[in-house]
């Protein structure tokens, strides 16, 4: 749809209500169109790493890139190349399980460094904002997981994990996985974002996994916020202002109807990480993890946090824990009886892996940073 000059104002209000001092400079949406224009050779590396060696994804990539035009002095180009697809994916998601919206859905950049996106619903368009915080979320802690999931079968073989001393095991014969997570944790409760962490880099082989589970993770992330725009549209109970408890209702249901989309497009995709709600419960558990462990920063090291907000769920949304039994909830009630219980196993064995690992950084974390522990920095 065409916006109006009014429609960019807005837009941008809202772009700089979220925007955090000292991050202008990523989101100056001239400088990133200057960028582009200079850098094509380094567009073509970073989407052959991001997206792997699919032409039809990379030529579509780079078109992106190549035609950026910043419709708001916030924008940033990677937003329309990695979200637009997976929105266009939700819509006929939802489409073919009898969901639709009356208003249009037009995306925007967000200009918020953490790891949520942003669902804006108005008389006229719904506005989605995804940026930088979101995909940098995604794409770093599906690095760490998949790092851990490589390492599995060489330790253990082909079993399902049972114990933590299975996946101690693993964490000994190859730590990567496990230290990538300490350093996300550390990172996203220091500074609130993952933005700027730096390279990691990884064997070829992690490719395809990691692709299938950040793809997984963002298809939840925009899944909820479209979920937003239905609860605003069809349901009474939802719209407008909520008090905390209407508001934390509002939050569950976004996620499962997130999950009820995300496991239509991954039917479509054949990709059983969306299916198995496994992006939902991977962004739970890390956020969960990064919550706990900016405690002990806040506790531990005061002079580094004075100047951040402290995390955790606030009075409107639910905790971690919260959303990630009302996901598990639903996939095992919505679940085909004949698949039910390989589905079960599957989720719970990933959460025994996630908690684990949430574990074991929480307790290094503690030992190190607790106050007069000779072991202290």
């Amino acid at each position: 749809m065409k916006l109006t000059d009014d429609d960019i104002r807005y837009i941008e209000y809202l772009q700089g209500q979220l925007l955090q001092d000292d991050w202008e400079p990523i989101f100056d949406a001239q400088k990133w169109k200057s960028w582009t224009a200079d850098n094509v050779d380094r567009i073509r590396i970073l989407a052959e790493h991001t997206l792997g060696s699919n032409p039809e994804s990379l030529t579509e990539y780079l078109e992106f890139y190549s035609s950026f035009e910043p419709r708001t002095k916030y924008e940033v180009p990677a937003t329309k190349p990695i979200f637009e697809p997976i929105l266009e994916e939700v819509q006929k998601a939802a489409s073919e399980i009898g969901i639709k919206l009356t208003r249009p859905v037009v995306l925007f950049s967000s200009t918020d460094i953490s790891a949520t996106p942003a669902a804006r619903p108005t008389s006229t368009e719904h506005l989605l904002f995804a940026g930088p915080g979101t995909y940098a979320f995604c794409n770093y802690w599906g690095k760490s997981l998949t790092a851990v999931t490589m390492a599995l079968a060489p330790s253990i073989g082909f079993k399902r994990i049972e114990t933590q001393d299975d996946l101690d095991a693993a964490f000994r014969m190859d730590p990567r996985g496990l230290i990538l997570a300490a350093r996300l944790a550390l990172h996203y409760a220091a500074f609130g974002t993952l933005i700027g962490f730096g390279e990691v880099q990884q064997p070829a082989i992690y490719t395809a996994y990691r692709i299938q589970l950040v793809d997984a993770m963002e298809t939840f992330a925009i899944a909820h916020e479209y979920a937003h725009f239905v609860a605003e549209e069809n349901l009474v109970e939802f719209s407008g202002a909520l008090e905390p408890a209407r508001n934390q209702a509002l939050e569950l249901f976004c996620d499962q109807l997130g999950i009820a989309i995300g496991r239509e497009c991954g039917n479509a995709t054949d990709n059983y990480l969306k299916f198995a709600g496994i992006g939902a419960l991977v962004s739970f558990r890390a956020i969960q993890l990064c919550e706990s462990v900016r405690q002990f920063l806040f506790a531990s090291i005061p002079e580094l946090m004075k100047d951040k907000k402290l995390g955790g769920s606030s009075g409107s949304h639910p905790s971690p824990e919260e959303r990630i039994e009302n996901i598990k909830l639903y996939l095992y009630n919505h679940t085909a009886p004949d698949q039910r219980q390989e589905l079960e196993q599957f989720v719970e064995e990933y959460d025994r892996i996630l908690s684990r690992i949430s574990a074991i950084v929480t307790m290094a974390v503690a030992s190190v940073q607790a106050p007069g522990n000779s072991h202290g920095p």
